[in-house]
């Protein structure tokens, strides 16, 4: 069913946990704030996560090219893109957020299944950001219309994991690699522990 707050309005049946994936479902032109909190299991109080990657999938444009998706993430340390990206970022110094931005059109045919095997084109529609020392951080997930117009939702899709780093390619490696990072040799020892 469709719901609305404060101007937002999702179709909450695409909403929550698909296998490993969290989904978030938003209608066309319009954006979500969302803060992702991190809490003690048992005491329930804020704790502090050392090391945390987030993989953003599948970010991409309607077919008509008019909806463009975009995430805006705060207090991020790095980011990790293919060397072929389709994703435009971009930085602000002015409040230490970054903006990835789809650059190229899409369907539900080409989402992501497994976050640890995903195609080229899933590689190269994907930002794996990077947090350090954090009890949470903030991200802004929306679509801009290029025009106005009668469109459709837009399905945003995540997990918390490297999967830019560790996830092994389907088919035929178009990427060209990931964009480096200082952080090389932890991210390895971290694809070692989690997957």
């Amino acid at each position: 069913q469709r719901q609305r707050s404060h101007g937002l309005e999702t179709d909450s049946t695409y909403n929550g946990m698909r296998g490993e994936y969290a989904i978030v479902n938003l209608k066309h032109g319009t954006s979500m704030l969302m803060t992702v909190k991190f809490l003690d299991g048992l005491t329930m109080q804020p704790t502090i996560m050392k090391s945390l990657d987030f993989t953003f999938f599948d970010l991409d444009t309607h077919a008509t090219g008019n909806e463009v998706e975009y995430i805006k993430v705060w207090g991020l340390s790095s980011f990790v893109l293919t060397q072929n990206t389709m994703v435009k970022a971009g930085f602000d110094h002015t409040d230490g957020s970054a903006t990835f931005e789809a650059t190229t059109l899409g369907t539900g045919l080409d989402n992501p299944k497994d976050p640890s095997l995903l195609t080229s084109e899933q590689k190269n529609k994907a930002v794996t950001v990077h947090f350090k020392d954090v009890s949470q951080f903030r991200v802004e997930l929306g679509s801009m219309d290029k025009t106005r117009h009668q469109g459709s939702h837009r399905t945003f899709i995540f997990v918390a994991k490297p999967s830019l780093h560790c996830g092994r390619t389907i088919g035929v490696d178009t990427t060209g690699g990931t964009k480096l990072r200082s952080e090389e040799r932890r991210v390895g020892k971290e694809c070692r522990s989690r997957w």
